[in-house]
């Protein structure tokens, strides 16, 4: 994200919802993500991942658990500046992704259940944030060594 855009955008009113390697698998949401250290995501956001995660618990359409990735996505960028941003992924039974940059990594590896787990979970996700924070989506700071509140 620019530095235009990031003063364009009003951090009371602006969310992020990175969706990110959805081909495979079943639903995570990342809780923290970071090489050296893991900074967590905003708490509302994640509130709102866990509501749908508990609402799962009995049938498992989406299989969804929280994650902490020690690579970045794109929301880590909207995180550390101070954007609330959660990132959804979909990953294997081990949490990784089988193909992620092989030669393997192709359409024809793709699982259209997945796509659609993670298609209905980030849609039942901006419905939440929708209805139950909507514009007001307090900005958070990001803190390095801030507790871990998952």
């Amino acid at each position: 994200m620019g530095a235009l855009h990031r003063r364009e955008l009003d951090t009371s009113r602006t969310a992020f919802l990175c969706i990110d390697e959805v081909g495979l698998g079943t639903v995570r949401y990342l809780t923290k993500e970071g090489f050296a250290i893991a900074y967590p995501y905003h708490r509302s956001l994640l509130q709102l991942c866990r509501q749908v995660e508990d609402e799962d618990q009995e049938d498992r359409r989406y299989g969804v658990r929280p994650l902490v990735s020690r690579s970045v996505t794109d929301a880590f960028a909207a995180r550390r500046a101070g954007f609330p941003a959660v990132t959804v992924t979909c990953r294997n039974a081990l949490d990784y992704t089988p193909h992620h940059h092989l030669a393997s990594d192709v359409p024809h590896n793709i699982d259209g259940d997945a796509l659609d787990r993670a298609y209905r979970f980030c849609s039942e996700l901006i419905e939440l944030i929708d209805e139950e924070i909507g514009p007001d989506l307090e900005r958070e700071e990001v803190d390095a060594f801030a507790e871990d509140e998952s």
